[in-house]
C-alpha cells in the first residue's frame, strides 16, 4: 500500500509543471489543475505517512473544486439531503428530539408537525395556538402567551400529549407582540423576547422553570433586541440588538459580564460554543464573528454568506459550527483552520437549523417551506478511505492532463465519486 502511494507521489511530481501551467498562459483550467495537484499531493502524504493535517488540507482543496464544478447531487451522493414539503409560507423552527428519532417543526401556516426522522413520514399535525411563542430545543414542549388586558399568562404545552404542563406569571402587565422563546441547554431556564403593546418597549423576560419564578426582566426602547442565547451552563445570557451591540449578562443578577460591539451591524443570530470558550455572532451583512469569552475580545471574522446570517448551530466538540443565511446557503465551519465547507442550498432563505446529538444528522428549514434532512460528512481524515483514494487517482490524473474545462469536470467528478469506496 505504501509503495502504491509513493508511486502516486512520483506521478504527481512529473505532472506538477503541467498543473502549474509552466510556460503556458495562465487560465482557469490551469489554476484548477494546480489546485487538484495540491490536493492529491497533500492526500498522498497524509495516507503514506499518517499525517492527518495533510489529509485534511487535501480535503479542503477537493471541497473547493467540488463546489466549483458540480452540484452536490452530482459528485457526493451521500450529501444529497432528503427534502420534505413541510409548511406553506415557510418553516419557522425545528428541533430534533432526544435519541434522534423525531423531528418537530413549526411553520408560518401555524401548524406544528412531528416527523419520523429516519423515514421523513409525517406522524402528527398540531394547530398552533393564536399567540405562539416557540419550541423547546428538544422538541418536546412549545410555549404560548395567553393574552389578557389585566393578567397575561405564559403557558407551556407538551407537544405529543397536547397537555398544558405549566402556567407562568409573566412579571409584566402588558401583552407582547411577536414573542419569541429561547431555552437554556438543560431546559431549566427560558426567555421570551417581545414588544410591549402598552409602553412600546422591547422586553426580555427570564424564568426559572423549576421554581416557576420570573428571575429577571431586561428592557429597551431603542435599539431593539434581535437575538439571544443562554450560555451552555445557563449562568449567563447573551442578547444582541439592532445597533450591533451584544451584552453578556450574568444570571440571575443581570450584571454585565461582557459588552461586544459589532460596528453598526444588526445582530441576527447568536450561539455559544459548548465548551464556553467563544460566542459566535451573525449579522445582517453576512459577517460571522467569534468573541473570546475569556479575554472579552474579538478573535476572528469569517465571511461565508451574501446577506443576513439567519441561523447558527455549534457541534458538540466545539471545533465546528453550522451557519445558514438569507442566501439559502448551508455552511460547515472548521474553527481550527477557519475553513468552510458548503453543504448545499435552499431555494430561499434558511430559517432554522437543528443538529442531532450524534453530530451527523441535521435538519434545516427554509422560507420556501421545505425541510432538508442531511447526513453530514465526518470532517477530516475519515471522510475518505485509502481504497477510495487509490481508486480515484487515475481519474484525477486524467483531470490534470485535461485539455479543456469540460474534460476536467468529467474526470474530476468521476474520481470524486470513487472517493466514497470503502476498504
Amino acid at each position: 500500500m505504501r509503495k502504491n502511494v509513493l508511486a502516486i507521489l512520483v506521478s504527481l511530481a512529473l505532472l506538477a509543471p503541467l498543473a502549474r501551467g509552466q510556460g503556458l498562459e495562465s487560465s482557469p483550467l490551469r489554476q484548477d489543475q494546480f489546485t487538484l495537484s495540491q490536493a492529491l499531493g497533500s492526500l498522498s502524504h497524509g495516507f503514506a505517512f499518517n499525517q492527518p493535517a495533510q489529509t485534511e488540507k487535501g480535503l479542503r482543496h477537493l471541497h473547493d473544486l467540488s463546489i466549483r464544478y458540480a452540484s452536490l447531487s452530482e459528485y457526493l451522493p451521500n450529501l444529497t439531503p432528503r427534502s420534505l414539503p413541510a409548511h406553506a409560507g415557510g418553516v419557522d423552527e425545528l428541533a430534533i428530539t432526544p435519541g434522534g428519532t423525531r423531528l418537530v417543526s413549526k411553520g408560518r401556516d401555524n401548524n406544528i408537525k412531528v416527523w419520523d426522522l429516519a423515514t421523513g413520514s409525517l406522524l402528527k399535525t398540531i394547530p398552533a395556538p393564536p399567540v405562539y411563542c416557540g419550541l423547546s430545543p428538544d422538541g418536546e414542549r412549545y410555549v404560548t402567551e395567553h393574552q389578557s388586558r389585566t393578567s397575561p399568562r405564559i403557558r407551556i404545552w407538551n407537544v405529543l400529549s397536547g397537555q398544558m404542563e405549566q402556567t407562568l406569571e409573566p412579571g409584566f402587565r402588558e401583552n407582547l407582540d411577536h414573542p419569541r422563546t429561547v431555552f437554556s441547554r438543560d431546559g431549566r431556564t427560558m426567555m421570551i423576547l417581545g414588544l410591549s403593546n402598552i409602553d412600546w418597549i422591547y422586553l426580555a423576560c427570564i424564568w426559572n422553570l423549576e421554581s416557576e419564578q420570573n428571575v429577571n426582566i431586561f428592557a429597551t426602547g431603542r435599539p431593539v433586541y434581535t437575538a439571544a442565547q443562554f450560555s451552555p451552563d445557563g449562568s449567563a445570557v447573551a442578547i444582541g440588538n439592532t445597533d450591533g451591540n451584544i451584552c453578556v449578562r450574568t444570571l440571575p443578577t443581570g450584571h454585565y459580564r461582557h459588552n461586544f460591539l459589532d460596528g453598526k451591524m444588526e445582530i441576527s443570530a447568536l450561539a455559544f460554543l459548548p465548551d464556553s470558550s467563544h460566542l459566535v455572532s451573525g449579522s445582517d451583512t453576512g459577517a460571522i464573528k467569534l468573541w473570546n469569552l475569556a479575554s472579552g475580545r474579538l478573535d476572528r471574522s469569517l465571511e461565508g454568506h451574501q446577506g443576513r446570517v439567519t441561523a447558527l448551530q455549534p457541534f458538540s466538540d466545539s471545533a465546528r459550527f453550522l451557519s445558514g443565511g438569507a442566501d439559502g446557503l448551508m455552511v460547515i465551519w472548521d474553527l481550527a483552520s477557519s475553513s468552510k465547507f458548503i453543504l448545499g442550498k435552499h431555494h430561499d432563505a434558511v430559517t432554522s437549523i437543528t443538529l442531532a446529538s450524534d453530530n451527523r444528522t441535521m435538519a434545516s428549514g427554509g422560507a420556501e417551506g421545505s425541510i432538508k434532512i442531511w447526513q453530514l460528512p465526518v470532517m477530516g481524515k475519515n471522510t475518505i478511505t485509502r481504497a477510495g483514494f487509490e481508486s480515484a487517482v487515475p481519474d484525477f490524473l486524467a483531470a490534470l492532463s485535461a485539455r479543456n474545462l469540460d474534460e476536467f469536470k468529467r474526470a474530476f467528478i468521476k474520481g470524486h465519486n470513487l472517493l466514497q469506496r470503502k476498504e
